[in-house]
């Protein structure tokens, strides 16, 4: 299957995971290289709990997940201008692995991109439950 279905699929599952957890969230169509403003793959927020997201998101079966700078950096101005927290969510199906969000200062570089691997992820990330404020791992 294209990555591009892989990555929709992905999308549309975090995001009823989302609603599921008592969270708005919405797709960003044409995020990345499709558009000529920055954006994210998902924004999500609660009121309630005054927590807005805004996650870049890849899923992959391979070893390793490289995301270029420019992508990076066009998240954190996002962010920073729309006022909620950049996270790259990371999917290893080959590994069987749910959601992992990691922090964007977390990032590790590797010449002119970022690389996560399973237990890069795993020890800079966060679960989806940290993420969303519902578990004490979120001091990461």
């Amino acid at each position: 299957m294209p990555s591009t279905g892989k990555g929709v699929r992905g999308e549309r599952e975090l995001i009823n995971l989302l609603w599921s957890h008592g969270y708005a969230a919405l797709r960003a169509p044409a995020s990345g290289a499709a558009s000529r403003t920055p954006r994210p793959d998902i924004l999500a927020g609660n009121s309630k709990l005054r927590r807005q997201l805004a996650l870049e998101l890849k899923v992959t079966h391979k070893k390793a997940i490289y995301v270029s700078k420019e992508q990076i950096a066009g998240l954190a101005e996002f962010a920073q201008r729309f006022g909620c927290k950049p996270y790259l969510g990371v999917k290893f199906t080959a590994k069987r692995q749910p959601w992992i969000f990691i922090p964007i200062k977390r990032l590790r570089s590797a010449s002119g991109s970022f690389k996560v691997t399973p237990d890069i992820a795993a020890q800079d990330g966060l679960s989806l439950e940290s993420l969303l404020g519902k578990n004490p791992e979120t001091s990461k």
